[in-house]
């Protein structure tokens, strides 16, 4: 079977979200999430291109009132979802996630709690409620779970280390762990602590911002050579990071995705990345690409 071009291409079927963390910057662009039919529209291109797709680039895919409609179409069109939540709204929609349309991979963002003071849950319950969905989630579908602590970065406080300990904590008593998941930091992928469940760890990042310091001409980045993003008006971008849609190609709403893909601007961006040498502002801007 012919390779397709993208390992993944991110989805934001909707822009919205129910928590307001500190880490992830706000967009300038109106709450907008697609429709059951624009997303068959989106879906049916995305399929000629790759065999995964992520529903997300800003906002809290949980929230979509139609995801059940919207994971059926990616299964129709042969596309394995990987979602990612903050995880506050399983209880109430895991029967969506379960059943002929599970998503791949569910990877839930543990560390998107302790950042908001938008909530008024506790914190206990959350994270068994967490813990519970997994394991069904592990039980009833071949699918894949991601404990994410994506809050590392060495200057974090004693409150924040303290409750990151007590989640690490939670883990190793409910899936009766003899080593500690604090061995494994450090290692950002791959901490298998159950069949088909890790723990993923990773550093915090700054969003590329137009403002930000300039990290130079010099680099590269996967966009639009291993993957591309489409936000919730349609927009297409080369990289899930610009949010804003500042580095828009084309709206995949009016346009084909190959047309798209071929226009001048998407050609140059992808020259550009090839020969490693940035031109656009926002990229020199993005530090996320100096990891690679």
């Amino acid at each position: 079977m012919k390779k397709k071009r993208f390992q993944k291409i991110y989805i934001e079927i909707i822009n919205r979200c129910n928590l307001c963390c500190s880490f992830c910057p706000t967009s300038d662009r109106p709450a907008r999430m697609m429709s059951v039919d624009e997303f068959e529209k989106v879906a049916s291109q995305a399929a000629l291109f790759t065999d995964y797709i992520c529903l997300h680039v800003k906002g809290e895919p949980l929230m979509h009132p139609w995801l059940g409609d919207i994971l059926s179409i990616a299964h129709q069109n042969g596309l394995k979802v990987n979602l990612t939540t903050n995880a506050v709204l399983l209880p109430e929609k895991q029967q969506l996630l379960l059943g002929e349309t599970a998503p791949r991979q569910i990877s839930l963002s543990l560390h998107s709690f302790d950042a908001n003071i938008m909530h008024d849950r506790n914190f206990r319950s959350y994270l068994e409620n967490a813990i519970d969905f997994a394991r069904t989630f592990t039980l009833t579908s071949p699918g894949y779970i991601s404990f994410r602590l994506w809050n590392l970065d060495g200057t974090v406080n004693a409150d924040q280390r303290m409750r990151n300990h007590f989640i690490l904590e939670t883990l190793e008593q409910a899936y009766n762990l003899t080593q500690p998941i604090d061995a494994y930091v450090g290692k950002v992928h791959d901490n298998a602590i159950a069949p088909h469940t890790y723990v993923n760890f990773d550093q915090l990042f700054e969003w590329p911002d137009e403002h930000a310091p300039d990290y130079g001409a010099e680099g590269t980045c996967h966009g639009l050579r291993h993957q591309l993003a489409i936000l919730a008006d349609g927009q297409v971008i080369p990289c899930c990071l610009d949010h804003n849609g500042r580095l828009a190609l084309g709206n995949i709403f009016r346009e084909p995705l190959a047309d798209i893909l071929n226009n001048e601007k998407s050609l140059r961006l992808i020259e550009d990345f090839r020969s490693h040498h940035i031109r656009e502002n926002l990229c020199r801007r993005c530090g996320y690409r100096t990891r690679f």
